[in-house]
């Protein structure tokens, strides 16, 4: 199950930033060689171009070796259909659990190894078609043509997953551990919408662009509500979400602002960044601002949730040493995880570099969200502290904040569970024209967490300032600071 979990959640938070592709390896050891760029759903009159720009299968650092034994292999390029991401998971697994396994078998027991001995030319030539098994092959071994281009009939379309590999020439034989590959290729993905107008897009994002347009007017209402409310109650007036008379805005909520204007931006940017990939095939500058507003956003989003997750601003207004050095570990792993997005967006798929980034964001991102829920339970665990020592006064009011914190972490884990698993387990059983579900459902998601998110820590009517000392110092690490003289009642919560 090692490519299952992996590859989908890679696919999804890394999503295209072109569909013309370049794949460049270099003294590749790896025999089997899958996904190349990512999958693609090929809609009728669909086009995949593939130009061979350096090839070479050899002995140590890419040089040629005369050896029989590395003659004898036949290395070769397969585009094949898969019903869903995942059952090209468990194929890719299977080839790689047993390499005597050949994924062109068929045609090289069709003699078609050697179909392919053309002279170049600037036109391209065709693929070898499988039917039966929806499969383009192009033999690497004695081919000469060096562009290869098909058209997609009405029985061909799906998604489809480029591969290259080595096969032995029987299954008897093991693939030499010395045998160096040398890969150089350009691809185009192309297909048309009901208009008859080229799409870049893969045929389940096509819709892309207007869904992250609707996301991100969604998101600017929501901002324009929160804003004004919050204008008004510093004002003087009563808030548009409380019935009390004097609401207090604190510093949290200001921060909480910034994170809505910054995701509406990044929406934004996302819905411009996939009409230009569908019309063009690339977007360069509109990837870039994508990416700059994303990186900013998640890194305030992440300080927002540890600050609301240590009461920061609403029930005290300092924060302990433990709770500062979390702050400062997760805005470093926010740092290389965006890193990790630069790097991996100007590699291809399937290339070392992209393997080797690609855990490293996946290992980052798992610690970031893992980093947000300490302050909470922290939190929790004061609180459950002070329950114990409170008077028969002072208990509704720490169950109130009790009950507060418990159901912010059970969001929080609810939120990570969906957006870092569920989403992408979904993802990896859709169809080639549904795979915009997974982006429509994670947005949802976020407004919807969003949207909690401000109404339990909303402008309140009481003053949410506990009694605390002004010196931080008389608190260490696991003391628990004295706020129980907030009155919030738990139907407000």
């Amino acid at each position: 199950m090692r490519v299952v979990l992996s590859f989908p959640l890679l696919s999804t938070l890394l999503r295209v930033s072109a569909t013309k592709h370049s794949f460049t390896t270099m003294n590749d050891s790896r025999s089997f060689i899958g996904p190349i760029g990512a999958p693609f759903g090929f809609r009728v009159d669909g086009e995949f171009t593939l130009k061979i720009l350096d090839f070479e299968v050899g002995q140590g650092k890419g040089q040629k070796s005369s050896s029989n034994e590395i003659d004898e292999l036949y290395p070769g390029l397969l585009l094949m259909r898969f019903e869903t991401t995942s059952d090209f998971a468990e194929y890719a697994d299977m080839i790689l659990d047993d390499q005597s396994i050949c994924s062109f078998s068929q045609f090289l027991k069709d003699g078609e190894d050697n179909a392919l001995k053309e002279e170049d030319s600037e036109d391209c030539k065709p693929f070898i078609v499988n039917e039966t098994e929806a499969a383009l092959y192009i033999p690497m071994k004695k081919a000469e043509a060096k562009c290869f281009s098909h058209n997609f009939g009405r029985f061909e379309v799906g998604q489809y997953f480029l591969m290259y590999q080595l096969c032995p020439p029987d299954s008897k034989s093991v693939i030499p551990k010395n045998v160096r590959s040398k890969i150089e290729l350009d691809f185009t993905f192309k297909n048309y919408d009901r208009f008859g107008n080229t799409s870049y897009l893969t045929a389940g994002e096509m819709p892309l662009p207007h869904i992250f347009l609707y996301f991100s007017i969604s998101y600017c209402i929501l901002t324009f509500f929160w804003i004004q409310n919050s204008k008004a109650v510093m004002s003087g007036k009563e808030g548009w979400f409380d019935g009390g008379e004097k609401p207090t805005v604190h510093a949290i909520h200001h921060l909480m602002s910034l994170v809505l204007v910054l995701k509406t931006l990044s929406t934004f940017f996302e819905s411009v960044r996939y009409h230009f990939i569908r019309v063009n095939g690339h977007a360069e500058l509109w990837s870039f601002a994508y990416y700059f507003f994303t990186f900013l956003r998640g890194t305030f989003l992440f300080t927002v949730l540890l600050l609301l997750g240590s009461g920061w601003s609403l029930y005290k207004p300092f924060l302990n040493p433990k709770e500062k050095i979390i702050i400062f570990v997760v805005l470093i792993l926010q740092s290389i995880n965006n890193i990790a997005l630069i790097v991996l967006n100007s590699e291809t798929e399937g290339e070392r570099f992209y393997n080797d980034w690609s855990a490293t964001l996946h290992l980052f991102d798992i610690l970031c969200c893992f980093a947000v829920l300490l302050p909470i339970v922290w939190q929790i665990n004061a609180l459950e502290e002070a329950g114990d020592c409170d008077k028969d006064g002072e208990s509704a009011r720490t169950l109130a904040k009790l009950h507060l914190f418990r159901s912010f972490y059970l969001l929080v884990i609810g939120y990570i569970y969906f957006s870092r698993v569920a989403i992408f387990l979904f993802a990896s059983t859709l169809n080639y024209k549904l795979t915009w579900m997974r982006y429509c459902f994670t947005e949802v998601a976020t407004l919807a967490f969003y949207i909690t998110i401000g109404m339990k820590f909303r402008p309140k009517t009481e003053n949410l300032y506990a009694e605390v000392f002004k010196d931080d110092n008389e608190y260490g690490d696991n003391a628990t600071i004295p706020s129980i003289e907030i009155e919030m009642m738990p139907d407000e919560i």
